[in-house]
């Protein structure tokens, strides 16, 4: 049994778990409040084709993305870690 305490590990885990799913609701809402804004302009070239690409609408998605993978893998140590 090892001496030093997994619970670090585990509850980093579970914050950037927490960080990317509240990014990925907030990136889905921008997202959705910006199509709805395109949708009310009376040229909707942009909402149907989707050019010019504005990646900086989905960055938090990314973010958040990101964020889940990186608590996924953290949780998943740190219980090992924890259980072995």
């Amino acid at each position: 049994m090892p001496t030093d305490s997994p619970v670090p590990v585990v509850v980093l885990g579970g914050v950037f778990l927490a960080v990317g799913l509240i990014l990925l609701a907030v990136g889905a809402r921008e997202e959705g409040r910006y199509r709805n804004t395109l949708v009310g302009r009376p040229d909707a070239r942009e909402f149907l084709t989707g050019w010019p690409p504005r990646f900086w609408r989905r960055t938090l998605t990314m973010g958040g993305m990101a964020a889940l993978a990186i608590g996924v893998v953290l949780l998943g140590i740190g219980l090992y870690l924890w259980l072995a």
